[in-house]
């Protein structure tokens, strides 16, 4: 376990890191990146639609302006810097903002990591906690005193449920010290406000806290939109916890087998406990409990959605309509209207394809992960909501019209929550290269197109399909990986050595 003092060094080491960043003019390189920055998230563009609402006019008049009216009043004293064109004051006070949000979400991060990682981390109908599955099981495989690790892996389950799973209390300063996170903290972006409201709806899912996991819901996906697909993790934390098992009770005394004597003088007269069949000990909650809960979830969701809606109104005034909101945000995000270059697969492919075919393939692109990916990783991995939340967070990332790497280091902030399940995970190596690859040539290529006038769109599109690609291998070697975890839980002779 990580000492305070520990964690304290992480934080001030963060904080001293993005300073001097920001101070050294870091942050005016990384402001015009298209891998920090997008049309969704720049700061520089809220400069616009200030000097637009003091002109009496939307602030979506024109085509600069596509978040939310939240940003122009919260990040007055960054839009006033930027139109003064006092750049140190403009960077000092965008990155304490963001300072701020990266260090509440370090915060948030932690305490998730850590609920998920809690030895007792069930409850019981009570509401105590109660040790889990696996940690009867261990404690009973103790009592046998097996001669040899093999029958005793052989025999019972053990998965490291005491708590000693690595990394888990260093969640917050791995995410902190993210050279992803660190860029989009001190590039000009939004992102670490838009990832903190992520993790915030997270936290008040796996903390059982409806009103704190509705708002965070919903103004994650007033800013962002997709955030709104992890509607289904949060009501699947929010319904059974982190995991639907119950919690186990030690078999009954007649539930026995024989042992091996070590010798053959010895009579074989010691028992131990037949295997516990974990499958069969899921949840099972009444219909009206889950009818109760939906009812409660839906009038927060809609509780929060129409007081965030109101205070746009009142923020827009007579200025503009929240419908013209609505197209300039989320239509904008959903039309990809912008073919700018980013680290997406949207801005190429539409780039190239025929107008007539466009609304087509959009349909096709939103259509994939709403409809083909979501439904089917749902039913799958219904009993493991926050490694729901992962991969939807991931999948996001890969197929948003407008990605950044803020979007890469919010998923990638997850793993440690499932360092334990992630130990056989195949194909790290190349998950890593492919983004460092992607992330150190992406850069050149990139020169070399826009500014060099020496290659043309293609190489720099490979790099974004590398970046993907690498997302991708992450992402179905871990799936795989907490698959084969689980079957391993139910059929503990698949155990590998």
């Amino acid at each position: 376990m990580a000492s305070k003092w520990f964690h304290l060094v992480g934080f001030v080491a963060a904080i001293s890191i993005r300073l001097t960043f920001s101070l050294s003019g870091a942050s005016k390189v990384l402001q015009h990146r298209v891998e920090v920055v997008t049309p969704t998230n720049s700061l520089k563009r809220l400069a616009e639609a200030r000097w637009l609402i003091d002109n009496g006019m939307s602030p979506y008049e024109g085509w600069a302006y596509h978040a939310s009216p939240c940003y122009v009043y919260l990040l007055q004293p960054v839009i006033g810097a930027i139109q003064r064109q006092d750049a140190r004051l403009s960077k000092i006070s965008g990155t304490l903002l963001c300072i701020a949000a990266d260090l509440l979400a370090a915060v948030l991060l932690q305490a998730i990591v850590f609920r998920a990682c809690k030895p007792g981390n069930f409850e019981s109908a009570s509401g105590q906690d109660v040790p889990s599955c696996s940690a009867v099981e261990a404690h009973g495989a103790k009592q046998l005193d097996l001669t040899s690790p093999e029958e005793r892996k052989s025999a019972y389950v053990h998965d490291g449920a005491s708590g000693d799973a690595p990394f888990n209390d260093l969640a917050g300063i791995l995410y902190l010290l993210n050279p992803y996170t660190i860029a989009a903290c001190i590039g000009g972006s939004t992102g670490s406000i838009d990832n903190c409201a992520v993790l915030l709806a997270l936290y008040g899912s796996v903390n059982g806290s409806i009103p704190l996991a509705t708002f965070g819901l919903v103004l994650a996906s007033h800013l962002t939109l997709h955030p709104a697909l992890l509607i289904v993790p949060c009501f699947l934390l929010l319904h059974q916890g982190l995991d639907r098992r119950k919690p186990c009770q030690p078999p009954p005394a007649s539930d026995t087998i024989d042992i091996a004597p070590r010798n053959q003088n010895e009579p074989p007269t010691k028992k131990r406990p037949a295997m516990v069949d974990i499958s069969t000990y899921r949840e099972s909650r009444t219909g009206s409990g889950v009818i109760l809960l939906a009812a409660f979830f839906s009038i927060g969701l809609g509780f929060w959605t129409v007081a965030l809606l109101a205070l746009c109104k009142v923020l827009l005034g007579e200025r503009g309509s929240l419908l013209q909101m609505w197209k300039a945000t989320h239509g904008f995000i959903l039309a990809a209207d912008d073919l700018t270059p980013n680290i997406g697969l949207f801005w190429y492919f539409f780039a190239e394809v025929f107008d007539h075919f466009r609304t087509f393939f959009l349909f096709v692109f939103h259509y994939l992960v709403l409809v083909i990916m979501l439904p089917p990783l749902t039913i799958r991995f219904h009993h493991r909501p926050l490694f729901l939340a992962y991969v939807i967070l991931g999948l996001t990332s890969i197929f948003k019209s407008y990605p950044s790497v803020s979007d890469a280091a919010l998923y990638l902030g997850l793993l440690p929550a499932f360092a334990r399940e992630l130990r056989q995970m195949r194909f790290v190596f190349v998950g890593v290269n492919g983004l460092l690859v992607a992330s150190v040539i992406g850069p050149v290529m990139y020169n070399l197109w826009i500014w060099k006038n020496v290659g043309n769109a293609n190489f720099f599109y490979a790099m974004t399909l590398v970046y993907a690609c690498a997302q991708a291998v992450l992402l179905i070697q871990s799936t795989a990986a907490v698959l084969q975890y689980d079957k391993s839980r139910n059929s503990p002779q698949d155990l590998s050595t």
